[in-house]
Formats: C-alpha cells, sequence, structure tokens
C-alpha cells in the first residue's frame, strides 16, 4: 500500500481524537512554580505549588543564595511527586543559613530534565550579635572585722 497525503491526514485526524485535548494542553504548558509566604526565616517552612509538571514524577527542591551561578548557599531543601494531573506541592524548610536575603527555589526532577524556578527570601541569618547589656561585675565580698583578743 503507497502512501497518500489523504491517508497520512485521515490517520493524524483519529490520532488525535483519540487523545484528550486536556493532555494535549497539559503537556503544552511550561511548568510554573510559586511559593508562600515568599519571605521566612531559618527553620521555618513555606509551601511551594507548581502546574503542568510531568504527572507522577519525583521533584527535588534546591535553595540557592542569590542563584546557582553566584551561589553562596547551595542547600536541598525539599523533595515531592507530582500528582497524575502533574501538579506539585512540597513543604520547604529552610536550614540555618551563614548568609540571607532573597534567593532563588529550583525545582528539578531526579533525570535533570530541566528546572523551574522561583524566589524566596530568608532573614534570621548567621551568628546573633553579642549582647551590649553588659552585667555589672560581682559585688566585692565584706571585709572582716578586725576581732580583739582577751589578754591574759
Amino acid at each position: 500500500m503507497r502512501f497518500s497525503p489523504r491517508r497520512g491526514a485521515l490517520a493524524a485526524a483519529i490520532v488525535l481524537t483519540a487523545v484528550p485535548a486536556s493532555a494535549l494542553a497539559a503537556n503544552s504548558a511550561k511548568p510554573t512554580v510559586k511559593v508562600a509566604p515568599s519571605k521566612i526565616s531559618v527553620l521555618q517552612q513555606a509551601k511551594l505549588t507548581g502546574v503542568h509538571f510531568t504527572p507522577r514524577t519525583n521533584y527535588v527542591v534546591m535553595f540557592a543564595l542569590p542563584n546557582l551561578k553566584a551561589a553562596k548557599v547551595k542547600k536541598f531543601v525539599g523533595v515531592g511527586k507530582s500528582n497524575g494531573k502533574g501538579q506539585l506541592s512540597v513543604k520547604v524548610l529552610v536550614p540555618k543559613l551563614p548568609a540571607c536575603g532573597t534567593g532563588s527555589l529550583y525545582v528539578m526532577d531526579l533525570k535533570g530534565r530541566g528546572m523551574v524556578q522561583t524566589h524566596l527570601t530568608v532573614t534570621g541569618c548567621g551568628k546573633k550579635k553579642p549582647s551590649t547589656n553588659i552585667p555589672p561585675p560581682p559585688a566585692a565580698p565584706p571585709t572582716p572585722k578586725p576581732t580583739k583578743h582577751k589578754k591574759p
């Protein structure tokens, strides 16, 4: 049987109608993520949510300050698995960090196929400044009174 453009177009139409339109739309959109709250202190959690990911796929979340190219800090802060609709929800826990500021959260699958980025501001990092309230020195012990000796 020879190939004809008419039969090829008919075959393509049959294949396209066999795939639900929602599946085509989900696969054509790029993944996006957001985080709430967008400003947290160290040792607090934020919730990262995303859509249009590959369904039923494991993902890791990395925090880089300020970004991967100029990173002063890089930490893995969460893992999650997308559901059957390609939606992702991950609790992100920011560990103690030596520096604070606005950094980037990167979501990537375990096979390294692309990254999706959003921003997170972290506060409460580094060493605490020493207190300027210096306690007073301890009081001096009382001076003993001379004792009088009786003469025999």
